[in-house]
């Protein structure tokens, strides 16, 4: 089973001592993107999936692991560069049931995330092998100055192509923004976020109870961001203590 990081860091096997002080080298963090019943609506049954990622201003994609129950055998093709090819084959999918695609990618260190994707699917038809394409998007997410978590969980819902799909990110910072590829046409869908604090496993993101989502229609050259929105419990508290700091500068002043 597909397992994403518990903690956003962890200590390293080694540190060292110098000049009367620890000095800790840091470790990566991961970006998670779960993407679950997924289903081709084609004709027939499907063969394999592949996956093109590109980096973000020629940044790398380090993908960490990558898995599918319903296409078992999975390969990845140039990883750790600005170009890397994700194929899953191994089963045939006939039309109309769910796949499920799992991986892990490596996140930046300046507390965002984003690559651009397209994806195929390789279907078995009458007259032989036929490769469909399936659209693209760039997906982004950063950390605002006003952020109350390091992490947030997004819910995306796309029909595109024969293809849907209900996707769930996993990324750093509170503002995520999706636009579709000059190719891919205008991307009609729905799209939710969460704050949380560490990344969690695939089965708990499922589980979270995401906010109503937000409907969008955006095409080539547009796109749509949506952000983290405070719950009024927070608000209230983040109001209080405003409001308790700004009433002792007050007194302060006075005395």
């Amino acid at each position: 089973m597909f397992k994403a990081k518990k903690t956003l860091h962890s200590f390293p096997l080694a540190f060292y001592l110098a000049a009367g002080s620890i000095i800790f080298s840091a470790s990566s963090s991961y970006a998670v993107r779960l993407s679950t019943d997924t289903t081709w609506t084609g004709d027939y049954p499907i063969l394999g999936r592949q996956f093109i990622f590109k980096g973000i201003s020629n940044r790398s994609i380090n993908i960490i692991d990558a898995q599918s129950s319903s296409l078992p055998a999975s390969q990845i093709f140039n990883n750790n560069t600005s170009e890397v090819s994700l194929l899953f084959t191994g089963n045939l999918v006939p039309p109309g049931v769910s796949t499920d695609f799992q991986w892990e990618i490596e996140d930046y260190p300046d507390e965002t995330f984003g690559y651009e994707i397209e994806s195929t699917v390789v279907v078995s038809t009458p007259t032989g092998v036929e490769e469909v394409e399936t659209g693209g998007f760039t997906v982004t997410s950063r950390t605002s100055s006003q952020s109350l978590s390091p992490l947030s969980a997004v819910l995306l819902q796309t029909i595109f192509e024969g293809v849907e799909r209900n996707i769930f990110y996993q990324v750093p910072g509170d503002a995520f923004t999706i636009s579709p590829l000059l190719s891919a046409g205008t991307i009609t869908g729905n799209l939710s976020i969460l704050p949380i604090s560490e990344y969690l496993f695939s089965e708990e993101v499922r589980q979270l109870k995401f906010p109503p989502t937000k409907s969008f229609t955006v095409s080539p050259g547009e796109s749509v961001t949506i952000g983290v929105v405070p719950e009024p419990s927070t608000i209230i508290g983040l109001f209080s203590v405003t409001s308790l700091g700004a009433f002792f500068k007050r007194k302060l002043k006075r005395n």
